[in-house]
C-alpha cells in the first residue's frame, strides 16, 4: 500500500485540503495501477513561523510566493 507524506503550513482551508488528498490520492493510485482504496495519506500542518526558505521564516518573508 502506498503512503503519500505531505507537509504544509497551516491555514488552508478543510475544503482544499481533502480536494488536494482526493487528487493525489487518485493520482497515486492511477500512476501505481492499484486501488484507490490502498493510498494512504498523512497530512502534516506547520506554523509559518516553523518553516524557513533561505533562512528566512514564512512570517518574515516580505514577498511570498503565494497566499495560504
Amino acid at each position: 500500500m502506498p503512503t503519500i507524506y505531505v507537509e504544509i503550513l497551516e491555514g488552508r482551508s478543510d475544503e482544499k485540503k481533502k480536494k488536494m488528498i482526493k487528487d493525489m490520492s487518485i493520482a497515486c493510485a492511477e500512476a501505481l495501477g492499484c486501488p484507490l482504496s490502498a493510498v494512504k495519506m498523512i497530512v502534516s500542518e506547520m506554523a509559518p513561523k516553523h518553516y524557513a526558505s533561505g533562512g528566512v521564516t514564512w512570517d518574515d518573508q516580505s514577498e511570498k510566493p503565494y497566499d495560504i
